[in-house]
């Protein structure tokens, strides 16, 4: 049963996930570094992040196994598509999240600008692009 692809879709791999765990985090706490410079330094302001990222991560993964159903597997193209789509929801998300108005009212928010929300967004899916390469890569030179 949990080899059907109905049920156990192509995008819950476990492998898969666990790269993006690794990949979130990572965002996470690079978003967090560029937040600090603009004032924001509550620690519980992680918890807003998480939210920020599982709104654009899980539809992500999704779209891109959906599109990998369609080709041989996701072009370049149509990743770059998604990310741009990734840093366009995530920046209002961060610039009303930093204003106590999505998922923050328990944290201490400090408003940043729009620029601070493109560049923490920009460099957070970077970093998040560079760890789900990086770590494949040291995975496979750590058992060959």
């Amino acid at each position: 049963m949990l080899a059907n692809p109905v049920v156990f879709p192509a995008y819950a791999d476990p492998l898969l996930w666990m790269l993006a765990m690794v990949s979130l985090c990572a965002e996470i706490f690079v978003v967090q570094l560029v937040l600090r410079g603009g004032g924001l330094r509550d620690p519980n302001f992680a918890g807003p992040l998480v939210a920020i990222n599982l709104c654009t991560w899980v539809p992500f993964l999704i779209a891109v196994d959906r599109f990998g159903m369609l080709v041989d597997g996701p072009s370049v193209p149509v990743l770059v598509a998604l990310e741009i789509g990734v840093v366009l929801v995530e920046i209002p998300l961060l610039w009303l999240s930093t204003r106590g108005r999505f998922c923050s009212r328990r944290t201490k928010w400090q408003p940043i600008g729009l620029g601070r929300a493109v560049c923490a967004s920009a460099i957070g899916n970077v970093t998040s692009i560079g760890v789900s390469l990086l770590v494949p890569i040291l995975l496979f030179l750590s058992v060959s």
